[in-house]
């Protein structure tokens, strides 16, 4: 991307909301873009009904704030002279909660579509969220196509459509091939890539298991991403016993692991290493079926302890993507077998 791309010097995420502010505005500005928008509109924000009706009076509400919080954009507009609102949730790299988007829902009814825009990769529970929520994703790929189809209008629009396929597009088409093909682990630094592989365990447990929770962070600056899939509760007192994989690094070397994680003090530790190590057996026992290798566990940690690790340079992450999903089905039978009270 060259160096006059104005929005490769502006990336952060109010800043796509400025531009859509900006385009709406822009393509209701002259009569002469009547088609541009009728394309746009198409594309992205009618229903199959409302195709090749009149779009007028564009209004934009920008940082709404109600009683749930700031909501990025308000669309009104008329549509055949009959008013319509859009409200939109845009995120570049973060995720969103269905706190946020049905609190966000509650502030402003009925109205005739809620968007979820996101410019980075949109993993599986976000999916699933949204389509609770009752919102529309608008993923990159959809935003992509519709304004390329009009980036001639205005350099700002072709400056955002180059800036959004070199930055965003191009990186999650490649990862399939990257991660899955050539196992390109470096891939891994990116938080994308890490919610690529943990949505692709997750759609296959979908279903399969009764609990499922996504989770992303960053440690010391590095991103982690993980899923638990298996929990009892009060089992060191009123604490709850949590099992997960985590992608994560140790020593310059990427790794899936399995953890037990329990908020507890250290009265309970006994107890807690006990059930670990009954764990641990547990897993290690399941990798012998799936021709894995398991790496050297640490013992370090009091609330987060490692049951098994599989380092990607050792374990490949296209093997482990088919295998994982069956072995986390196979622990949790294990596991309810093993202790009295089901997960």
């Amino acid at each position: 991307m060259n160096d006059t791309n104005l929005f490769k010097h502006a990336p952060k995420e109010l800043v796509t909301d400025a531009f859509i502010t900006w385009l709406l505005y822009f393509l209701d500005s002259d009569d002469k873009y009547t088609k541009q928008k009728g394309v746009f509109f198409t594309d992205l924000l009618l229903s199959s009904q409302d195709f090749g009706k009149v779009i007028s009076e564009i209004s934009v509400i920008r940082q709404d704030k109600k009683k749930h919080g700031r909501s990025d954009l308000i669309l009104e507009f008329l549509l055949d002279n009959v008013k319509k609102v859009i409200l939109f949730e845009n995120k570049t790299w973060t995720g969103t909660s269905f706190k946020q988007l049905n609190g966000y829902k509650e502030d402003n009814p009925n109205l005739y579509k809620y968007i979820y825009l996101k410019l980075a990769y949109v993993n599986y529970e976000e999916i699933k969220l949204t389509k609770q929520c009752g919102y529309e994703i608008i993923n990159v790929h959809r935003l992509y196509e519709a304004l390329s189809k009009i980036e001639e209008l205005h350099p700002f629009i072709l400056h955002y459509t180059e800036y959004i396929r070199h930055t965003f597009l191009q990186f999650i088409d490649k990862l399939p091939i990257e991660l899955y093909q050539y196992n390109n682990q470096n891939l891994l630094w990116n938080s994308q890539a890490q919610q690529f592989v943990i949505s692709d365990i997750y759609k296959e447990l979908d279903g399969k298991v009764n609990y499922l929770f996504f989770k992303t962070g960053s440690s010391f600056g590095r991103p982690w991403t993980e899923i638990d899939f298996c929990k009892k509760d009060k089992v060191f007192g009123d604490s709850t016993e949590n099992i997960f994989w985590r992608i994560d690094i140790r020593s310059g070397k990427f790794y899936i692991r399995l953890n037990q994680w329990a908020d507890i003090d250290k009265d309970m530790a006994s107890n807690k290493y006990n059930r670990r190590n009954m764990l641990r057996q547990i897993a290690f026992d399941i990798s012998k079926n799936y021709n894995l290798f398991p790496g050297r566990l640490s013992n370090r940690g009091l609330k987060e302890s490692e049951l098994i690790i599989f380092f990607l340079d050792i374990n490949r992450l296209d093997v482990l993507i088919k295998v994982l999903p069956d072995f986390s089905v196979e622990f949790i039978n294990r596991y309810k077998n093993s202790f009295e009270k089901s997960p």
